[in-house]
């Protein structure tokens, strides 16, 4: 996923109505280039995993009755005798750090496009 966002913050649309905010700092020749591997990791790597996760999925969620789904959706998994119980620790303030996480994450990537692009608004 990482080498997916990576690629599109330098990819042009077919179009050239729609590109990434990166794509000014590449040649024509390698924005065709990167917007071809952008492309092909999305239909070869990326849709190929989409399945294998949905039926891992399902397949903890039917065989081994372990709610993976439900804990994605609620943040929340029943408490049981897991292998790694022993080993979890509890957080204060889950949802407070999940935001502080979002803004540290927010303020990388658009700090990063940012000062590539010197200043320069899109």
């Amino acid at each position: 996923m990482s080498a997916q966002a990576v690629l599109g913050l330098l990819t042009v649309e077919h179009n050239d109505l729609t590109a990434g905010p990166l794509y000014r700092l590449i040649s024509e020749d390698r924005q065709k280039v990167v917007t071809g591997w952008h492309v092909w990791f999305f239909y070869w790597v990326i849709l190929a995993l989409v399945p294998i996760h949905v039926i891992a999925n399902l397949w903890y969620g039917l065989a081994k009755k372990e709610p993976l789904i439900t804990a994605m959706i609620t943040g929340r998994k029943p408490a049981a005798a897991y292998l790694d119980a022993p080993q979890a620790t509890i957080v204060a303030r889950p949802m407070l750090r999940a935001l502080v996480c979002l803004v540290v994450a927010a303020a990388l990537v658009f700090g990063t496009i940012y000062g590539v692009l010197g200043g320069k608004v899109l």
